[in-house]
């Protein structure tokens, strides 16, 4: 199990989930900040359907019933409010005009 494995989740008012990572660490994610509700996430609007939410059993992740999920690394930063490694900013400085388009 890696260490930002999602074990347990709870569902919260305003699309939000109360998380517990493998490595002990918890963490409420607020799914409004980083994902927009349009495409494949667009269900994801009906706080009913939002409610499906699961812990995919392979990926340790995030997932709804029409497939949708979310990268669990990325999940575990914005939940615990620790700083992605410094080659994902670096990253993300390099391309910030990009990045900003999406």
């Amino acid at each position: 199990m890696a260490d930002h494995d999602i074990i347990r989740l709870e569902v919260l008012p305003d699309f939000r989930l109360n998380l517990a990572f493998a490595d002990g660490r918890k963490g409420v994610f607020d799914v409004r900040k980083h994902v927009q509700f349009d495409g494949i996430a667009e269900p994801l609007g009906d706080p009913e359907y939002f409610a499906q939410v699961n812990i995919d059993p392979e990926w340790k992740t995030l997932c709804w019933p029409n497939g949708y999920d979310l990268c669990p690394d990325c999940i575990y930063h914005w939940a615990t409010g620790i700083p992605f490694p410094d080659y994902v900013q670096k990253y993300e400085r390099k391309h910030a005009k990009e990045l900003a388009k999406t």
